[in-house]
Protein backbone atom coordinates (compact mmCIF):
# COMPACT_ATOMS: atom_id res chain seq x y z
CA UNK A 1 0.00 0.00 0.00
CA UNK A 2 0.96 3.51 -1.02
CA UNK A 3 1.76 6.09 2.54
CA UNK A 4 0.68 9.10 0.60
CA UNK A 5 0.11 12.17 2.32
CA UNK A 6 -3.38 13.60 2.38
CA UNK A 7 -3.82 16.22 -0.02
CA UNK A 8 -4.65 19.81 1.22
CA UNK A 9 -6.27 20.94 -2.23
CA UNK A 10 -9.52 18.49 -1.70
CA UNK A 11 -11.68 21.17 -1.39
CA UNK A 12 -11.10 22.32 -5.02
CA UNK A 13 -12.96 19.07 -5.99
CA UNK A 14 -15.91 19.19 -4.19
CA UNK A 15 -18.89 20.97 -5.53
CA UNK A 16 -22.29 21.77 -4.78
CA UNK A 17 -25.46 21.26 -6.94
CA UNK A 18 -27.64 24.60 -6.07
CA UNK A 19 -30.83 25.29 -7.77
CA UNK A 20 -28.83 27.74 -10.53
CA UNK A 21 -26.46 24.96 -10.95
CA UNK A 22 -22.95 23.86 -9.28
CA UNK A 23 -20.53 26.04 -7.31
CA UNK A 24 -17.36 25.30 -6.12
CA UNK A 25 -17.13 24.49 -2.17
CA UNK A 26 -14.81 27.47 -0.40
CA UNK A 27 -12.02 26.07 1.68
CA UNK A 28 -13.35 28.40 4.05
CA UNK A 29 -16.85 27.38 4.24
CA UNK A 30 -15.48 23.87 5.70
CA UNK A 31 -14.04 26.09 8.43
CA UNK A 32 -17.62 26.90 9.61
CA UNK A 33 -19.48 24.08 7.94
CA UNK A 34 -19.84 20.44 10.33
CA UNK A 35 -21.30 18.84 7.20
CA UNK A 36 -18.43 20.09 4.44
CA UNK A 37 -16.03 19.71 7.34
CA UNK A 38 -16.58 15.84 7.13
CA UNK A 39 -16.57 15.03 3.50
CA UNK A 40 -13.13 17.81 3.02
CA UNK A 41 -11.70 15.68 6.29
CA UNK A 42 -12.93 12.34 4.10
CA UNK A 43 -11.24 14.05 0.86
CA UNK A 44 -14.95 13.34 -1.17
CA UNK A 45 -14.78 14.58 -4.76
CA UNK A 46 -17.56 15.27 -6.43
CA UNK A 47 -21.01 16.69 -6.17
CA UNK A 48 -23.26 17.71 -3.04
CA UNK A 49 -26.95 18.17 -4.30
CA UNK A 50 -28.76 20.89 -1.88
CA UNK A 51 -31.27 23.28 -2.71
CA UNK A 52 -30.27 26.08 -1.75
CA UNK A 53 -30.68 29.39 -3.92
CA UNK A 54 -27.52 31.15 -4.99
CA UNK A 55 -27.71 34.40 -3.56
CA UNK A 56 -27.95 33.10 -0.48
CA UNK A 57 -25.26 30.53 -0.79
CA UNK A 58 -23.16 33.78 -1.39
CA UNK A 59 -24.55 35.14 2.20
CA UNK A 60 -23.76 32.12 3.83
CA UNK A 61 -20.36 32.14 1.88
CA UNK A 62 -20.04 35.85 3.19
CA UNK A 63 -20.64 35.14 6.72
CA UNK A 64 -18.65 31.73 6.51
CA UNK A 65 -15.49 34.18 5.10
CA UNK A 66 -15.49 36.73 7.68
CA UNK A 67 -16.37 34.60 10.92
CA UNK A 68 -13.17 32.64 9.66
CA UNK A 69 -10.96 35.72 9.11
CA UNK A 70 -12.03 36.49 12.40
CA UNK A 71 -10.68 33.42 14.05
CA UNK A 72 -7.35 33.21 11.65
CA UNK A 73 -6.84 37.26 12.55
CA UNK A 74 -6.98 36.21 16.14
CA UNK A 75 -5.26 33.06 16.27
CA UNK A 76 -2.04 34.61 15.98
CA UNK A 77 -2.24 36.84 18.33
CA UNK A 78 -2.19 37.14 21.94
CA UNK A 79 -5.99 38.10 22.90
CA UNK A 80 -7.82 36.01 25.05
CA UNK A 81 -10.66 34.17 24.19
CA UNK A 82 -13.36 36.68 25.11
CA UNK A 83 -11.76 39.33 22.50
CA UNK A 84 -12.00 37.08 20.03
CA UNK A 85 -15.88 36.08 20.90
CA UNK A 86 -16.53 39.80 21.07
CA UNK A 87 -15.19 39.93 18.10
CA UNK A 88 -17.62 37.26 16.65
CA UNK A 89 -20.92 38.68 18.19
CA UNK A 90 -20.26 41.99 16.82
CA UNK A 91 -19.68 40.77 13.25
CA UNK A 92 -23.00 38.56 13.73
CA UNK A 93 -25.09 41.54 15.01
CA UNK A 94 -23.69 43.27 11.82
CA UNK A 95 -24.56 40.37 9.49
CA UNK A 96 -27.71 39.87 10.61
CA UNK A 97 -28.91 43.90 10.69
CA UNK A 98 -28.22 44.05 6.91
CA UNK A 99 -31.24 41.06 6.25
CA UNK A 100 -33.51 43.53 8.66
CA UNK A 101 -32.84 46.39 6.91
CA UNK A 102 -33.97 45.11 3.59
CA UNK A 103 -37.24 43.82 5.47
CA UNK A 104 -36.82 40.60 4.28
CA UNK A 105 -38.15 37.63 6.60
CA UNK A 106 -38.00 35.23 3.62
CA UNK A 107 -34.17 35.67 2.96
CA UNK A 108 -33.91 34.46 6.72
CA UNK A 109 -35.89 31.72 6.84
CA UNK A 110 -33.78 30.58 3.68
CA UNK A 111 -30.59 31.22 5.32
CA UNK A 112 -31.61 29.46 8.20
CA UNK A 113 -32.60 26.87 5.83
CA UNK A 114 -29.25 26.88 3.89
CA UNK A 115 -27.22 26.90 7.83
CA UNK A 116 -29.72 23.34 8.79
CA UNK A 117 -28.03 22.01 5.43
CA UNK A 118 -24.83 22.95 5.69
CA UNK A 119 -24.51 22.25 9.37
CA UNK A 120 -23.21 25.62 10.13
CA UNK A 121 -23.85 25.87 14.05
CA UNK A 122 -23.08 29.52 14.39
CA UNK A 123 -25.58 30.61 11.92
CA UNK A 124 -28.13 28.63 13.25
CA UNK A 125 -27.26 30.11 16.57
CA UNK A 126 -27.54 33.39 15.79
CA UNK A 127 -31.04 32.90 13.81
CA UNK A 128 -32.90 30.75 16.03
CA UNK A 129 -34.78 33.70 17.71
CA UNK A 130 -34.93 35.44 14.75
CA UNK A 131 -36.76 32.68 13.19
CA UNK A 132 -39.21 31.63 15.93
CA UNK A 133 -40.06 35.28 16.33
CA UNK A 134 -40.50 35.29 12.11
CA UNK A 135 -42.83 31.80 12.45
CA UNK A 136 -44.85 32.83 15.70
CA UNK A 137 -46.09 36.00 12.96
CA UNK A 138 -46.74 33.80 10.06
CA UNK A 139 -49.87 32.37 9.37
CA UNK A 140 -50.15 28.39 9.64
CA UNK A 141 -50.80 28.13 5.65
CA UNK A 142 -47.66 30.60 5.23
CA UNK A 143 -45.74 28.21 7.35
CA UNK A 144 -47.36 25.37 5.33
CA UNK A 145 -46.60 26.85 1.88
CA UNK A 146 -43.01 27.82 3.15
CA UNK A 147 -41.93 24.35 4.60
CA UNK A 148 -43.54 22.59 1.51
CA UNK A 149 -45.88 20.86 3.97
CA UNK A 150 -48.62 18.51 2.43
CA UNK A 151 -51.32 16.67 4.05
CA UNK A 152 -51.86 13.79 1.72
CA UNK A 153 -54.79 12.24 3.83
CA UNK A 154 -52.55 9.57 5.88
CA UNK A 155 -54.60 9.71 9.24
CA UNK A 156 -51.76 8.07 10.69
CA UNK A 157 -48.75 10.14 9.66
CA UNK A 158 -51.27 13.48 10.95
CA UNK A 159 -51.78 12.32 13.98
CA UNK A 160 -48.21 11.08 14.49
CA UNK A 161 -47.28 14.21 13.53
CA UNK A 162 -49.71 15.99 15.53
CA UNK A 163 -48.62 14.50 18.75
CA UNK A 164 -44.48 15.35 18.00
CA UNK A 165 -45.83 19.47 17.71
CA UNK A 166 -47.95 19.19 21.00
CA UNK A 167 -45.27 17.66 22.38
CA UNK A 168 -42.96 20.19 20.88
CA UNK A 169 -44.90 23.47 21.65
CA UNK A 170 -42.30 24.88 24.03
CA UNK A 171 -40.23 25.29 20.69
CA UNK A 172 -42.43 27.68 19.17
CA UNK A 173 -43.10 29.82 22.58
Amino acid sequence: MSNKKKTTTAWRHMYLKLHDGPVMVDETLTMESDLLRRFYESEYHGLLSLKIKNSIYKKVIEFCKKRAEIRIQHSNSDNDEKVLQDKLKDFDAEFIKQFYQSNDENAILYLMDAACKLVITSLLDLLLDDIVEIISRKSPEDIKNFFFVHYNGNDRLFNNMKEILTLTRWVLK
